[in-house]
């Protein structure tokens, strides 16, 4: 497969939001390589209408102190786990909620989980005042946050990937077709 490559000054993708991307049961995985491990960037970001001022959605993210995941919860907070320090090296990450409890893994292994409900009625709010699904950036009364580096093997699943799956993907490396997977027919979204 090949990568995007961001310059982490303006470059992103927008993705039409298809249906499926807010799911109660969700596996959202991820291959990318920062140039710097310092800065705050956002790998993928999904924000419903209204999402970053009422606390809803979801985003796979990366600052200075970790490689993290965060969400609006059911309160109308951000939840967040964070994983290890960031590097420039090529990794693996995934998130999966199964309703309740969001998990977060590097490179396969577990970095953390929280108990804490996600969040997505449209809040029909003004920030942002539209769906946004975006790669490489995050959007707060304007876009902000852009990646600098490489982002591959994008997918989001309709269900929570145990652990086969989870090590099927893994194990494949960066260059595998996911379209393979005894489980493809839960793929709502793929980046190749």
């Amino acid at each position: 497969m090949k990568a995007v490559s961001l310059n982490g000054s303006s470059q992103y993708l927008t993705i039409t939001p298809v249906a499926g991307l807010e799911l109660t049961n969700i596996t959202v995985c991820v291959w990318f390589k920062k140039t710097s491990s310092s800065g705050v960037y956002d790998i993928f970001n999904y924000m419903p209408k209204g999402a970053h001022g009422d606390g809803r959605g979801y985003a796979l993210a990366s600052n200075a102190s970790n490689d993290r995941v965060y969400w609006g919860d059911n309160d109308g907070s951000w939840a967040a786990v964070n994983g290890p320090a960031p590097n420039t090296s090529w990794k693996f990450m995934m998130f999966t909620f199964n309703g309740t409890v969001g998990e977060l893994l590097i490179n396969n292994s577990v970095s953390g989980n929280i108990a804490d409900g996600l969040g997505y009625t449209d809040g029909g709010g003004t920030n942002p005042n539209q769906k946004y699904c975006l790669i490489g950036t995050m959007y707060n009364a304007g876009f902000s946050n852009y990646f600098n580096g490489l982002i591959t093997g994008l997918a989001i699943f309709n269900k929570v990937l145990d652990s086969t799956e989870r090590a099927w993907i893994y194990n494949s490396g960066k260059v595998r077709d996911y379209r393979g997977a005894a489980f493809w027919s839960n793929c709502k979204l793929y980046l190749p």
